[in-house]
């Protein structure tokens, strides 16, 4: 290639290409985290289930700071939208919010590892818990509001909790995969 062609030394179809496949392997992952969640009695234990979309995009913004955490979380709450019986947006501008910041957190002020990923799961699950349950039970005033919280809400954000390592590992493979990739 001519000087032309390349961009600082280098090749600029070459990095759209990586961007590309780096984009298309988290878009998969959040598809099957979509379908997973959607699904009527997939991975259900006791009446509760997981809400993988969250821990995925903490997970997400961990690996691609706060733009592609922003990214993710905006397509992700889209997805959620789609099939939640909330106000759309509602989640998508959660989930923007929550990648943007996990990610603006890995690069300025933590380190990218398990616990930090746990930590921030669980920060993210109580405000999810808390926006969630305060707009549906407390504004609209439903009977015993705090039935709900207790039965219904904890143990989805505990069962999450559980699952948000399976997911950040799946992250982080594919994370490798895509960096391997890009050579």
């Amino acid at each position: 290639m001519s000087e032309k062609t390349t961009l600082r030394g280098k090749n600029p179809l070459a990095a759209a290409q990586g961007k590309t496949v780096r984009c298309a392997a988290y878009g998969l992952l959040l598809l099957m985290a979509f379908l997973l969640q959607s699904a009527p009695r997939a991975l259900q234990i006791a009446g509760a289930k997981p809400l993988l979309l969250l821990p995925l995009v903490v997970a997400i913004g961990l690996f691609t700071g706060p733009i592609g955490g922003g990214a993710a979380g905006a397509v992700a709450g889209f997805l959620w939208d789609i099939y939640a019986d909330r106000l759309p947006g509602f989640h998508g501008l959660f989930l923007l919010v929550i990648g943007c910041v996990c990610g603006l957190l890995v690069v300025l002020l933590m380190r990218n590892n398990m616990l930090t990923a746990l930590l921030l799961c669980a920060g993210a699950l109580v405000l999810q818990v808390l926006y969630d349950w305060g707009l549906t039970y407390l504004l609209l005033g439903h009977d015993r509001p705090f039935a709900a919280l207790w039965y219904t809400y904890l143990p989805c954000a505990l069962y999450t909790l559980l699952v948000s390592p399976i997911l950040y590992l799946m992250t982080l493979f594919v994370t490798r995969l895509v960096r391997r990739y890009d050579g």
